[in-house]
This record gives C-alpha cells, structure tokens and sequence, in this order.
C-alpha cells in the first residue's frame, strides 16, 4: 500500500468520489447545500446527501449533520454509517454516536 500523506486526498474511483486519509476525517451534511460536489470537510462545503457523506467516509471517520430537512432515510443511513464503523453525530451534539 502506498503512503499518503495526513489530509491529502486520493480518489480511488473516477465513477464515485472517494477519498483515503491517514488520519480520522471529518465529513459535513447539511439539507441546505444544493449538490454534493463539493468535498464535505467543512460546514460551509458540506454535502447535501448523507448517502455521499457515507460513500466517502471510512472506518474511524464522522460524519456530523447539521439539523435540517432531509428527504432521506436517515435512520437507515445512520444504521448504514454506523455498521461501517463510522460515527455520526448532529451539530450541536455533545457526543459522536
């Protein structure tokens, strides 16, 4: 495997947006972006879609919400986040679930 330097991104498939880092990331939804193409490591580039935000995070990241309206499924997206190892928390939240 290849090193990869902390908070440098990798795509690892030109069909989806993908994303490996070296250290725990920070993944960012709100309902109130209009697209998923931006990188969703920052409040004010968050992504729309959990869905994308579960595509791109790995074992050990978070994905944190931000209180909104979604018309996902998001008890079944947060079951899906949290079978694979991530967490998931809503802004203002105390605590990663």
């Amino acid at each position: 495997m290849a090193s990869v330097q902390v908070g440098t991104p990798c795509k690892l498939s030109a069909a989806q947006r993908h994303y490996c880092f070296s250290a725990p990331m920070f993944w960012y939804v709100s309902s109130k972006q209009s697209t998923d193409t931006r990188d969703g490591r920052s409040l004010d580039t968050a992504f729309r879609r959990i869905l994308h935000a579960i595509h791109v995070a790995g074992p050990g990241d978070t994905i944190i919400i931000v209180p909104g309206v979604y018309d996902q499924d998001l008890a079944k997206r947060v079951g899906e986040a949290r079978s694979g190892r991530v967490s998931v928390t809503v802004a203002g939240n105390e605590t990663p679930t």
